[in-house]
């Protein structure tokens, strides 16, 4: 099968990492894949050529919606059988190119569409009208969460035979790899204090990330250090979190090579306000790295999945109990061996990235 992904950009939350993942399995299963990244923003474009991943940059997107990518993706998707957008953006283009075709008499490639997440929602309410296209002229529509398709069955009334629930997938070492195996490169790296714990958070630096509640949670622990690990997503909020900054926590920015510092933490930090299968946390728990999760559906979730105890939950926005819970961590190491564990297991077992392929393979099968 000859498959075209379509993607606004890359370094936003979770999303490269599963484009990378999804497309080298395809690729392992005999497909041929394309991945058309349109944005001004390049970011990981560089990462994914030297993964050897066919990337197609050459039309970069006008400001404001541009008739002009129209043009150029009618013309790109020529030839391809399958094209699978993600998140919003693509597909606003993505359906209007199918619908002209049809009224042109043009082919149409199958399309498939993929939420990642919501947030855009309660970010602008006026995408729900964007939303509705998007459940109308995707032969399939894929979220990566439960809420994601209720969403689309309950609130836009898609058909439940076209939604289709994929969670995300990780790379899974064979074995539980050692708790901190790489502590030392990453002191070394980023010109941490040798010998204190190290606290690592994964995603992108906004708000709905709260980012802010672990930092002022930071300021209780001088015996730990934090690395806040993501691009910025708002740049109001970067720059706040610069200014309030405790000396143990270090703003480092994106990186590519995450999995290099998660096997050097300590202890895995999330307080984020909503996820779908969060994949910062699946790489995290494959590590072998203990997580204190935020108690939203996206990381409580994970108990439905596994009848033991696979991460440590505080209540989301709650100082207090996140303080409470790092020193929990801190003080009974059985905790964190028993979790990090699990956790492991877990992911092993139902989220790898293998798995995560075959799933797309049924649906696109289907189609």
């Amino acid at each position: 099968m000859k498959i075209l992904h379509v993607v606004q950009f890359l370094g936003v939350g979770g999303l490269e990492k599963v484009l990378e993942l999804l497309i080298n399995e395809q690729v392992m299963l005999g497909h041929e894949v394309e991945l058309c990244v349109y944005d001004h923003n390049q970011d990981w474009v560089e990462n994914f050529k030297k993964k050897g991943i066919n990337v197609s940059t050459e039309y970069l997107k006008k400001p404001g919606y541009d008739l002009g990518l129209i043009k150029f993706l009618k013309m790109k998707i020529q030839g391809f059988d399958l094209v699978h957008t993600h998140d919003l953006n693509p597909m606003m283009y993505m359906g209007p190119i199918k619908y002209l075709n049809y009224l042109l008499g043009h082919p149409m490639p199958k399309l498939a569409h993929t939420t990642h997440g919501m947030e855009h929602i309660d970010q602008e309410p006026r995408t729900i009208l964007y939303e509705r296209f998007i459940a109308t002229a995707a032969d399939a529509v894929i979220g990566v969460s439960p809420a994601i398709c209720r969403y689309y069955e309950k609130s836009l009334k898609v058909a439940p035979t076209k939604i289709f629930r994929i969670d995300n997938g990780t790379p899974v070492p064979e074995e539980l790899p050692p708790l901190g195996a790489n502590k030392e490169a990453v002191e070394k790296r980023f010109n941490l204090p040798v010998g204190k714990k190290i606290f690592s958070t994964v995603a992108r630096v906004v708000p709905l990330k709260d980012q802010k509640l672990l930092l002022n949670a930071m300021s209780s622990f001088p015996n730990a250090q934090l690395l806040v690990v993501g691009p910025s997503g708002n740049d109001e909020y970067y720059e706040e979190l610069k200014r309030i900054c405790p000396e143990n926590v270090f703003l480092v920015g994106g990186q590519s090579d995450i999995e290099e510092i998660l096997l050097g933490s300590d202890l895995f930090l999330s307080a984020s306000h909503h996820e779908g299968i969060p994949i910062s946390v699946l790489e995290a728990q494959a590590s072998g790295l203990p997580c204190l999760l935020s108690d939203i559906p996206g990381h409580t979730g994970f108990k439905k999945n596994w009848p033991t105890e696979v991460a440590l939950y505080f209540k989301m926005k709650d100082l207090e109990d996140l303080k409470n819970k790092i020193e929990l961590f801190l003080s009974h190491n059985f905790i964190e061996e028993e979790i990090r564990t699990n956790a492991y297991n877990m992911v092993k077992e139902k989220y790898s990235s293998k798995a995560m392929a075959r799933n797309y393979q049924t649906v696109y099968e289907g189609l």
